[in-house]
């Protein structure tokens, strides 16, 4: 039988086993990272878990996305790619060159993620800007908040804060509906 998009019954079924396999999979290893947090914040299991989070998400993207996948998608998966390099280099670099690999991989992940969600700005907060009053405070209060630890690297801190400003310019809730309805095309139709 043969759904939207040409997928027959069978392939579909296969995508949305993947997909919830995938999904289990993240759901595991959050539990088993945020465990480890709570209990054993130093642990080779807890340091494993967190460089598997973003690899585990990408792959639940991937699973989920139909082929050829979508502008949105494919730049989504960079972030995730770029997030996850912000999680894993600094175990192999020390002290501030750890700290500038995380958050340079960090800072490329919000630009992808600005990028991908850009034509979504209709509905941004900036129409109202009454509503950006809260994003810039926390901004503000962050930087105030890690000035005196950041030294030298406050320039950094200061640029990533700009860009989590600009990132969170819309409310969460405002984003939920567009993004499901029109920038995935998932499997389980």
């Amino acid at each position: 039988m043969m759904l939207n998009g040409g997928a027959t019954t069978g392939q579909a079924e296969r995508g949305l086993r993947l997909t919830l396999l995938a999904i289990s999979a993240f759901l595991v290893t959050v539990i088993i990272h945020l465990l480890g947090q709570l209990f054993a914040p130093h642990a080779v299991i807890t340091e494993a878990t967190q460089v598997l989070l973003m690899a585990f998400l990408a792959l639940v993207l991937w699973v989920s996305t139909e082929s050829p996948r979508s502008r949105f998608a494919k730049i989504a998966l960079l972030a995730l790619f770029f997030s996850w390099l912000g999680d894993t280099l600094p175990r192999f670099l020390d002290g501030d060159a750890g700290f500038l690999a995380m958050i340079a991989g960090f800072l490329r992940a919000q630009i992808c993620y600005m990028t991908a969600f850009w034509s979504f700005r209709d509905r941004s907060i900036l129409k109202r800007p009454v509503l950006i009053v809260p994003y810039a405070a926390v901004a503000i209060g962050l930087i105030v908040l890690c000035a005196d630890g950041a030294g030298s690297l406050l320039l950094p801190v200061i640029l990533y804060a700009a860009v989590m400003l600009w990132r969170f310019w819309r409310p969460a809730l405002e984003l939920t509906r567009p993004l499901v309805q029109s920038s995935f095309q998932f499997r389980m139709r």
